[in-house]
């Protein structure tokens, strides 16, 4: 599984606050997550792997990638052919947190 981790600026909350208020929190939460699974899908796009959103199925990743299929022979190879990717957003100013999966 991969992990990509997105900073996002611009959210009004001051370099270095540890805590902002409960609803602004969670919708600069929100807005950061969904523009972070934005730029993975962009990313994941451009290189020509087809994207999936799967965090809404709450299976472990926000992201299922396939890559393309030989020209060939159409053989998609089912190990190396995929890429499962949990997406955080994060915002400018704030802790990056590590956690395990």
């Amino acid at each position: 599984m991969a992990t990509a981790l997105v900073l996002a600026g611009g959210t009004g909350h001051p370099a270095g606050a540890a805590v902002a208020p409960k609803d602004l929190c969670s919708n600069v939460r929100r807005r950061s997550e969904k523009a972070a699974e934005d730029f993975v899908v962009a990313y994941e796009t451009n290189r020509g792997w087809e994207c999936e959103r799967a965090g809404h199925l709450k299976i472990g990743f926000d992201v299922s990638s396939l890559g393309p299929a030989d020209p060939q022979t159409d053989y998609r190879d089912p190990v190396e052919g995929i890429r499962r990717i949990e997406v955080k957003g994060r915002t400018a100013g704030f802790p990056i947190r590590i956690t395990t999966n």
